[in-house]
């Protein structure tokens, strides 16, 4: 049955239907007048308004100009995406641009609060045709209209307002890309009041993996099936369809997608098909809660769908997980843990999941792990499945967790949103730390907080010791500034912020849940601040939080907290930590770079009952009359801590004669601190090595993980040394009894560092995969294949390769890419480099990974980096489509480099592309890292190698 409005069968695209919002009904067909002047701004290094007369002429001119502008967008460097706003803005040739598009954010006098978006596409045709119809508040009169698009032609706009047929007169009209604006120009000023504003619009379906473009169901296979999919966070929604793209812009959305009758269309919400002439169907989809841009979704494919049921904790919505028709049976899992994480979360934050169903959809080509749309998740197709018996145990765990960290979002991230992208840690980092919480639900035998330390925490103190990092809230602006913030700082810092803030709050979580809840239910389909969430839990806590937390969030870096002790106290001290201790901060801080830290600690008297303290200064002192402490108790903070002498070696007597008074991740956290205030000439080696002598003794896997973390650190700066063989062979010697207790845990480590016995073994096992096809188990196939390649040739990667280009479940493509990157035969490293970019055989979701994967193979180092600056252009081209590709890219290709000589080669590289915007964080970061690791040789070298050459044989 057809709604109101309709005239006919099928809706024509003029004839977009307009659907006054929150009523869900129509008022009526809004017909577009002619527009007779019709017109298209290119810019190249200028603005340059073109105005056309003649209509005929000037729609085949701005067809031509249009196909140009995309041309340019789409060029390996477009001609603003490597500028900033300033330098496009500010020339030589032409004075400051001081009208409103120069600005990069939009005017915040123009609300829009509902939309009618009309898209007409037909996979495999890669055109497309829409009418998006926006409803505007007004709040003070303006001459101006500004919305965002990008490599979309405006075809026909007008405007009115709401409930009237009569249309203001538009002066002229035209776009702004180097702002990836719309302008629309009125003879005189409009008043304040509500409009609806009318845009018809037609596009290409994008090559790239945002925006509005196609995925294949089996490239490698040359399956021509086709889907068409969305990604639109953080900026893309605009390269889609005109909207106001930012995220505190809530609105209503009515969507529906003329499609083939043999596709079908899901979008947030649910809705409904009415088929029409030409064997064409209409999907229309009821009307949407608030919501920011980036969260609308649709879908058109031919997948199906085997698992789907109610969930919630009062049943009110569907869960239903969809996939490619061959891969249906491998849903299973992910469909059980989203029913659990659902109900989950909806019992932990004591808030309703507000949509009435939940797709999951696992995407092929898909440049992130997942993206969390209102009502419908799509997730990197690997990420999503799980086949028993094939997939592995650590497969099982990422599908969990992305599954927990994506439903987390549907309340952090979809009911409140960051009101501008400064603020995007608050969502991703609750979202990562929650994800913690629902693995824990879920699975309870996994003892997931105990890994928090060597994951999160690790990951995240690691980039921030760094004197190159930056605040976790941080002022950014344009779209490649906020594609770098979606970095381990908003992520892992931001995660092990709340982690430190939940366990200091309220050992059972009651105060941590409480102001998560309070946060939500006031601030509910708006966008909110991080001031506004620590005004939620400061009225919990009953304390000031905010004026703690500040200290975190509003400066980068983290403290050392150092204590000494005296004859009956402790004297406390902090300071700003830096791994590397030349490097120089040039960022300043209203702190200082001092922090309130919420400090605990045990003492050798109340090891079974430890306390909490504010520490609000440099120096603070603890009253006790104990024989040692132990700092950072749990190691929740996230902070190190160091010892004077003394304290060092009561601690390592202590772990000697019983290593089990301190928890996992206290003895985790402790050796991770001591390795890390060594690297910064805080701490002698002979201390750590001394430290280590407890570790035959333990087999925890997280306190092992932290330990081999560390050491090969050791042997990535030891790697062009003649200690290098002693290094290898004191790890070979270490880990061989953990090989026997948990092989599958450890064979990796094993064959890295040489072990004979098990390489052999695993050369063993690829042989008979390769010769009998006997299945490798899924928990050891990384490893084998792997290892399998390296001490191959020919024979053994080619093998592989037609595993890669043909496997027998998504879960094994990253194992394959993986092990032909493994190779020590530079000219299958190359071939392999060169099928990462020629868009047939490697997706381009995975190029970084195959270049960052050839780069840490010692042997591929210089292989990697002399392909990378062969094709420069092309890889950051690639790169560029995903929000953190540029810097894994940068980060992947110099993660071994570590010599004065390796470091004056990325400075020169660097240097020819110091105008690039994107990855400039990364750049930098690269540097300090490098520069660290040659410092490190100056200063450490003769000490450690003086180590290992008297503690191992060879």
């Amino acid at each position: 049955m057809l709604n109101k409005g309709y005239s006919s069968s099928e809706t024509k695209m003029g004839e977009m239907e307009v659907i006054e919002p929150s009523k869900n009904k129509s008022i009526g067909s809004s017909r577009m007048l002619c527009i007779s002047i019709t017109f298209l701004v290119v810019l190249v290094g200028a603005c340059l308004i073109v105005w056309f007369v003649s209509t005929d002429r000037a729609k085949k001119l701005a067809e031509v100009e249009f196909q140009k502008w995309k041309q340019e967008q789409s060029a390996t460097t477009s001609s603003f995406s490597s500028l900033s706003p300033t330098s496009l803005l500010s020339t030589t040739s032409q004075p400051i641009c001081t009208d409103h598009w120069c600005k990069v954010r939009l005017p915040d006098s123009i609300i829009p609060y509902h939309y009618n978006l009309k898209i007409e596409a037909y996979p495999p045709s890669l055109d497309y045709h829409g009418v998006q119809i926006a409803f505007l508040n007004i709040t003070q009169p303006t001459d101006v209209v500004l919305f965002h698009i990008k490599l979309i032609e405006v075809i026909n706009v007008s405007i009115s307002e709401v409930g009237s047929t009569k249309l203001f007169i538009i002066m002229k009209h035209f776009a702004f890309p180097q702002n990836e604006y719309y302008v629309v120009q009125f003879e005189s000023k409009i008043p304040t009041g509500k409009y609806q504003l009318e845009i018809h619009f037609k596009s290409n379906i994008s090559n790239s993996l945002t925006g509005f473009y196609q995925s294949f169901h089996d490239r490698e296979k040359n399956d021509s099936s086709v889907l068409f999919t969305t990604k639109f966070q953080p900026t893309d929604a605009r390269k889609a369809f005109p909207c106001l793209d930012e995220p505190n812009l809530k609105a209503t959305f009515n969507i529906e997608i003329i499609h083939p009758q043999n596709y079908h269309a899901r979008s947030n919400m649910p809705g409904y098909s009415v088929h029409l002439e030409n064997n064409k169907t209409s999907t229309k989809f009821n009307q949407t809660v608030r919501m920011s841009t980036y969260l609308v979704c649709f879908v058109l494919s031919q997948f199906d769908m085997k698992y789907s049921g109610i969930a919630g904790k009062d049943k009110t919505f569907e869960i239903a997980i969809w996939s490619r028709p061959e891969l249906v049976n491998s849903t299973e899992y992910a469909f059980n843990i989203s029913v659990n994480t659902m109900n989950f979360l909806e019992e932990f934050l004591n808030v309703r999941y507000p949509m009435p169903k939940l797709d999951m959809f696992g995407i092929p080509d898909y440049a992130s792990g997942a993206t969390e749309h209102w009502g419908i998740i799509t997730y990197r197709e690997a990420r999503l499945l799980y086949t028993p018996g094939v997939s592995s145990l650590g497969n099982m765990k990422s599908t969990a967790g992305i599954i927990g960290h994506e439903c987390a979002h549907l309340w952090f991230g979809n009911l409140v949103t960051c009101a501008w992208w400064n603020d995007l840690w608050i969502q991703e980092g609750l979202a990562s730390y929650l994800e913690y919480y629902t693995l824990n639900s879920s699975h309870p035998e996994w003892n997931v907080f105990d890994e928090f330390l060597t994951s999160d925490w690790l990951t995240g103190i690691t980039l921030d010791a760094l004197a190159s990092s930056h605040p976790i809230s941080q002022n950014v602006d344009h779209p490649s500034q906020i594609k770098e913030i979606f970095d381990s700082i908003t992520y892992n810092k931001g995660s092990s912020l709340f982690h430190m803030l939940d366990f200091y709050l309220d050992s059972n979580h009651n105060l941590f849940r409480a102001g998560l809840e309070k946060y939500l239910t006031k601030y509910q389909y708006q966008g909110a601040t991080t001031n506004d969430l620590w005004v939620e839990f400061t009225q919990v806590a009953g304390w000031n939080v905010t004026e703690m937390m500040d200290t975190w969030t509003q400066q980068m870096g983290f403290p050392v907290i150092t204590i000494k002790k005296t004859s009956d106290a402790f004297s406390i001290e902090q300071s700003h930590f830096l791994v590397d201790p030349t490097a120089t901060v040039t960022t300043k801080s209203k702190f200082n770079y001092e922090w309130i830290v919420p400090f605990t600690y045990a003492t050798s008297d109340s090891l079974s009952t430890p306390k909490k303290i504010l520490i609000t200064k440099k120096f603070d002192v603890i009253n006790s009359s104990a024989s040692w402490i132990i700092g950072n108790f749990e190691h929740r903070g996230f902070y190190r801590v160091n010892y004077d002498s003394s304290g060092w070696d009561s601690i390592i007597d202590q772990l000697s004669k019983d290593f089990k008074v301190f928890s996992v991740t206290d003895r985790a956290g402790i050796i991770d601190d001591a390795f890390n205030l060594a690297r910064s000439g805080r701490l002698g080696y002979s201390t750590v090595f001394r430290l280590l002598s407890f570790i035959d003794k333990d087999d925890n896997t997280n306190v092992w993980d932290m330990v081999l973390n560390n050491l090969k650190y050791l042997g990535k700066v030891l790697s062009s040394t003649t200690v290098y063989s002693h290094y290898r062979a004191f790890v070979a010697k270490k880990i061989k009894p953990m090989v026997s207790k948990k092989f599958n845990t450890y064979v990796s480590t094993a064959c890295e560092a040489g072990e004979i016995e098990t390489i052999q073994k695993v050369k063993t096992i690829f042989n008979d995969w390769m010769i009998n096809n006997t299945i490798i188990p899924a928990d050891i196939r990384s490893a084998v294949l792997k290892y399998g390649v390296e001490n191959g040739g020919d024979t053994e990667w080619d093998f592989v390769f037609k595993n890669y280009i043909n496997p027998s479940d998504p879960s094994d493509k990253s194992r394959f890419q993986s092990a032909l990157a493994a190779s020590q035969k530079p000219w299958l490293l190359k071939k392999w480099l060169d099928y990462s970019i020629d868009g047939k055989t490697v997706r381009t979701q995975d190029t970084v990974y195959v270049i960052s994967n050839v780069a840490s193979n010692p042997v591929g180092k210089y292989v990697a980096w002399t392909f990378a600056e062969a094709n420069w252009n092309k890889i950051i081209a690639i790169a560029k489509e995903n929000n953190f590709h540029v810097n894994q890219f940068i980060t992947g290709l110099t993660t071994l480099m570590s010599t004065e000589y390796e470091l004056q080669k990325v400075k020169e590289l660097w240097a020819i592309h110091a105008n690039e915007r994107d990855g400039v964080n990364a750049r930098q970061q690269s540097l300090e890292k490098i520069n660290s690791d040659v410092y490190w040789l100056k200063s450490n070298y003769d000490e450690v190698s003086k180590w290992f050459y008297s503690n191992t044989m060879i």
